[in-house]
């Protein structure tokens, strides 16, 4: 593992929560240690200079690249000295088709889709092919947030003599916006989910959204498992995921410090203008990290975003579960998987 120019000079301060150690240096670097990821992750400094990015870092490799910074973390234990291992680029993109689940969710429902076409429940089919459609959505807004999160870093890297020089505000407008539509597409799931619920497990008439479908349940004396569970992820704290798919998405449009902004240049003055903007603090209302840049963390977002669609893709496979419907054996070929409503 090599060491980049002026990495830092200085550390500041640092957390160790289980196996993730965050580290503050001096001159406005963030560095993350990911142990069981085993990725080491250096974000530029406001300027853009300064980015590193390592793969395949033991922790022993990880307290020799802190020696050789002059650097010492309390409560670890004593630096060993290992051949450095190469750099190799991390690929967001990758990372998240590889262990993201929501492939299962969406063909699931296109089946469905089929079997209630073959019963002629028409209105309910086209319900499953919304869920189905919105949900491949959602994940190609996630992997294009994603890419282009790999694209400022790789320009941040490897860009020769531009070695250090951020990313085109294009690039990160690109991910800001992919960003926003992701939650646009995952709140059209929820909305689409609860529609079909209404319909065929708790046979009521149509509710339109998840917040009329919830209106209805919280009124309910006994409510099923899955009603349970639709309920306690409407609550306005941390733990209503669903709920916060939409205020997320209103947020980022409606919420963030740009007064008299039109929608399409909220996106670029959110990366480009005089207002530093925290994505993570204004649009995911997380707590004031001290550890967080000023432009906000991308990692984090992306991270609550891949989490967001793995709870989404259960979801969806728990309603298919519970509505009764057997999904039937249909061939999808990869260029109709995209096939929309």
């Amino acid at each position: 593992m090599q060491n980049t120019n002026n990495i830092a000079a200085e550390i500041l301060s640092y957390q160790k929560v289980a196996s993730t150690t965050t580290m503050r240096f001096s001159g406005g670097l963030i560095g993350r240690y990911e142990e069981q990821e085993e990725l080491l992750l250096i974000e530029p400094r406001p300027s853009g200079h300064g980015a590193a990015l390592f793969t395949q870092v033991k922790p022993a490799d990880f307290l020799s690249f802190l020696d050789t910074l002059g650097l010492r973390l309390l409560g670890l234990e004593e630096i060993v000295e290992l051949p450095p291992v190469p750099a190799v680029v991390w690929s967001p993109a990758t990372f998240l088709l590889d262990k993201f689940d929501g492939w299962d969710a969406e063909q699931t429902w296109h089946r469905t889709a089929a079997a209630l076409r073959a019963q002629s429940e028409y209105p309910t089919a086209d319900t499953a092919i919304h869920i189905a459609f919105h949900l491949r959505c959602a994940v190609n807004c996630l992997r294009k947030a994603s890419i282009g999160y790999e694209r400022h870093l790789r320009r941040a890297l490897f860009s020769g003599q531009q070695l250090g020089i951020r990313s085109t505000h294009i690039d990160d407008y690109e991910v800001f916006e992919s960003i926003h539509g992701f939650f646009v597409e995952a709140s059209m799931v929820r909305d689409h989910l609860s529609k079909f619920a209404s319909r065929v497990i708790f046979q009521k008439p149509d509710f339109e959204t998840y917040v009329s479908l919830l209106k209805w349940l919280r009124d309910v004396e006994a409510p099923t498992q899955l009603g349970e569970e639709l309920i306690s992820a409407g609550t306005q704290d941390s733990s209503g995921w669903l709920a916060c798919l939409s205020r997320y998405r209103n947020n980022i449009i409606h919420g963030s410090p740009l007064v008299g902004a039109t929608t399409a240049n909220r996106f670029v003055l959110l990366s480009t203008g005089p207002v530093k903007f925290n994505l993570a603090k204004v649009v995911l209302e997380v707590p004031e990290n001290p550890f967080a840049s000023e432009e906000g963390d991308l990692v984090d977002a992306l991270d609550l975003c891949v989490k967001y669609t793995r709870k989404l893709a259960r979801l969806a496979l728990q309603v298919v579960n519970e509505s009764g419907v057997k999904p039937v054996d249909i061939t999808i070929k990869p260029k109709n998987s995209f096939s929309g409503p």
